[in-house]
């Protein structure tokens, strides 16, 4: 745990006893603390999402070495979400005899850390193409206006998170203005991996992988809809590891989408991801057992994986395959291939500005330098098919 957050920590207990924060991981506590003074509705509807969120607050009370900031983190994402939820139905009930059409996104998936922030990165930087801003996913049913204060406050959180955290800007970086996953979409449906991506939740994470999928992603088509209302002209680029396992679910509800999936070894992803979260864990909870963190990283790919070469074998030609090690040695030759699928011209201006994003990137950041170390037990058969299906792009 960095000496900061144990400072901080220090003050734990006053800070319960004295009622100055001292959440209570029910339902009931939640809603009443997150509609207050907000002025929307107070429902958040039933189904999936409250099973995720009941799961989730179960898992939650059986962690028992959050620190200090790790309760007022996990309190405010859950309660933005809970907030986010109410908007959306609120809008989608008051909406639900008008036609919110979707123009054709393009949706890139991939293990996490298999080159999908990059690739995501770098096509939004294409004028005819919307990447929502993390200030924008963080509240993203609020127009904006003269008093949008929503960039300002996300400019504040990741201030804070920089200075608890200074390395992790080496192994994801993160601006308030920087496109993010639609994965804080599928967050205010509550069944999501952000949650298992920030704290180590492994009750949580049992119940993600054999919840209903389609009741969510029906949620995530709403949203999406909902949103391109405030970008009508715009084609959405959008992002998340979370969609592997889910592309049956995804294309049922958005089949005009260009699916482009990333694919890297996975126990490079497993040895990356696992120094991602051992880093981010360090702001939720006083122990990180990185044994323990690369176990449950091992049980979601294995399930993911499985699902995602189910539906490669139902449909092999669906989805735009690529290579993050070509993608890497050949970003400009990818691209081009890309727009072609996505039907977009490519032109020798976006190759230009490309080729300036790329070299810009690289001065971004520091390396993100992690052990590349074998697995203390055979590969689950998942990944293993994984490897042989696709090995000619690992």
């Amino acid at each position: 745990m960095p000496d900061l957050i144990k400072i901080i920590d220090w003050f734990r207990n006053p800070v319960h006893q004295l009622n100055i924060f001292n959440p209570v991981w029910e339902k009931e506590a939640l809603f009443k603390s997150a509609f207050k003074n907000s002025g929307y509705v107070n429902s958040i509807g039933q189904g999936t999402a409250m099973e995720g969120l009941d799961t989730l607050l179960l898992s939650i009370r059986n962690q028992d070495s959050l620190h200090l900031i790790g309760e007022i983190t996990l309190y405010t994402l859950i309660k933005r979400s809970i907030r986010n939820r109410s908007r959306y139905l609120h809008i989608r009930e008051n909406n639900k005899n008008k036609d919110f059409p979707l123009n054709p996104p393009i949706i890139i998936t991939g293990l996490s850390r298999s080159g999908t922030t990059f690739l995501h990165r770098l096509l939004s930087i294409n004028p005819e193409l919307y990447a929502f801003p993390l200030w924008e996913l963080f509240d993203p049913f609020t127009r904006s206006g003269i008093r949008d204060v929503r960039k300002l406050k996300t400019k504040s959180e990741i201030n804070v998170k920089n200075i608890l955290l200074p390395d992790l800007d080496k192994k994801h970086y993160t601006r308030a203005n920087n496109t993010e996953e639609c994965i804080m979409l599928l967050a205010n449906s509550f069944n999501s991996q952000l949650f298992i991506d920030i704290a180590p939740l492994p009750e949580y994470l049992e119940w993600i992988i054999g919840a209903d999928r389609y009741e969510t992603y029906q949620e995530y088509y709403d949203q999406l809809r909902i949103l391109q209302s405030f970008h009508p002209d715009k084609r959405f680029i959008l992002k998340a590891p979370n969609h592997l396992g889910n592309l049956n679910e995804l294309i049922k509800y958005i089949p005009e989408a260009t699916v482009i999936q990333m694919h890297r070894s996975p126990l490079e992803c497993i040895n990356s991801l696992a120094s991602l979260r051992q880093t981010l864990y360090r702001i939720v909870t006083r122990e990180v057992n990185i044994h323990e963190t690369k176990n449950q990283i091992i049980k979601l790919f294995e399930n993911e994986i499985a699902r995602n070469l189910e539906f490669h074998e139902s449909f092999p030609d669906r989805v735009l395959s690529l290579s993050y090690k070509k993608l890497v040695s050949d970003p400009i030759g990818n691209l081009k291939d890309i727009y072609a699928k996505a039907a977009i011209l490519w032109t020798d201006t976006l190759k230009d500005i490309s080729t300036n994003y790329i070299d810009d990137l690289k001065n971004l950041r520091g390396s993100h330098n992690y052990k590349q170390e074998n697995l203390d037990k055979p590969m689950p058969d998942s990944i293993v098919k994984y490897e042989a299906h696709f090995k000619d792009l690992l």
